[in-house]
């Protein structure tokens, strides 16, 4: 697992620790400190939390359940209300009912507002023309019709672009899950002035466990990934 830095937008920096693991991944086939320093910058924030262990029709996770609930109990902490907090275990964690949070429970959502989206579960590819296709599965996705039941990553973007929140984070503890993502140019230090140009303009970002290739690894009683976001969230 690489180290991973991302500019605090949405006023989030995390690093992960770059040490190597052996454990469960979660792919189907068994194969910084964080702060948010000024909250009232948002009239709202609103989290959808997401862990999914025991899958319909994929292997059985470990932590992803443990991974949801220790995230879920932290954002209070971050000036996330707690009725503002969705969490999807196991069974709730459904295609529609995920959409149904997005675009319903969190209609309320306002345009200067922040949205934070945290997935620890399966993730896959498949085959398509030119290359591959990055899926998240929710619990009831079958892995022989991904572009059907599961969540392609390129959907991700268009939710950060559909809902009405200003930032929006992805956080995302599953294998295979980096096809959203592009490169992009960030300064070597976070300045305030950065920030604060951060800050006024609309922002959807993505961070994953690992690239095209990657496990994303299970241990402690963790994914590798989440325990290092707890780390970061907790200060």
């Amino acid at each position: 697992m690489k180290a991973v830095a991302l500019a605090p937008l949405l006023l989030l920096a995390l690093a992960l620790d770059p040490r190597p693991a052996a454990s469960q991944s979660r792919d189907i086939a068994p194969r910084p400190t964080a702060s948010i320093a000024h909250p009232a910058v948002y009239p709202n924030s609103w989290a959808l939390v997401i862990g999914i262990n025991a899958y319909q029709r994929a292997p059985r996770l470990n932590y992803a359940v443990a991974d949801a609930r220790a995230v879920a109990e932290a954002l209070p902490e971050l000036s996330f209300p707690r009725s503002n907090i969705r969490l999807l275990l196991d069974a709730d964690a459904t295609k529609a009912r995920i959409e149904a949070v997005l675009y319903e429970d969190f209609a309320a959502m306002g345009p200067d507002d922040r949205l934070l989206v945290f997935f620890a579960g399966h993730g896959e590819t498949a085959p398509i023309k030119g290359g591959e296709e990055g899926y998240l599965l929710p619990v009831d996705a079958n892995p022989a019709a991904l572009a059907r039941t599961a969540i392609p990553m390129d959907d991700v973007k268009r939710i950060g672009q559909r809902v009405r929140a200003k930032h929006v984070l992805f956080l995302m503890d599953a294998c295979f899950s980096g096809f959203a993502l592009t490169r992009d140019a960030t300064p070597a230090k976070a300045t305030d002035e950065y920030l604060s140009a951060a800050l006024r303009e609309p922002v959807v970002q993505v961070l994953t466990a690992g690239r095209k290739g990657e496990r994303a690894i299970e241990e402690g009683g963790h994914g590798l990934f989440t325990r290092r976001l707890l780390d970061g969230l907790r200060g």
